[in-house]
């Protein structure tokens, strides 16, 4: 469930600042004329003043590729699990779609573990 909030927009590096002290952050940041979804290190490193993103911010909650186990000496192994995440900054209807997924990947009938494991610890902002 999402609960709507204000921020003083003077503020948000604070804010951001703060959320890395606990969190893994992703918000848009300019690489190569491109605003894309990537984990930030200081707040500074977001950009607000864009319009579209040429990259999804789902591509941050799903990458490309990521390593799902290891298969090392006849046994599979599970990596260990990524920190506690938030996504700051994504459009409303791309943080809306994150419902949409639910649907899909986190029913009564069908629970994809990666897909709700990520979900459970995943803020959006």
């Amino acid at each position: 469930m999402m609960d709507a909030r204000a921020i003083d927009k003077g503020r948000i590096v604070e804010l951001l600042d703060e959320l890395i002290e606990g969190y893994e952050v992703f918000a848009p940041v300019m690489s190569d004329d491109v605003v894309l979804f990537d984990q930030i290190a200081s707040g500074g490193e977001a950009r607000l003043d864009f319009g579209n993103s040429k990259r999804l911010p789902k591509e941050a909650f799903f990458p490309p590729s990521e390593v799902m186990f290891i298969y090392e000496g006849g046994q599979a192994e599970a990596p260990a699990s990524t920190g506690d995440r938030v996504l700051f900054g994504a459009r409303p209807c791309d943080a809306r779609s994150f419902l949409v997924l639910d649907k899909v990947f986190n029913t009564p009938d069908y629970q994809d573990a990666y897909y709700v494991e990520k979900r459970e610890r995943t803020y959006l902002v």
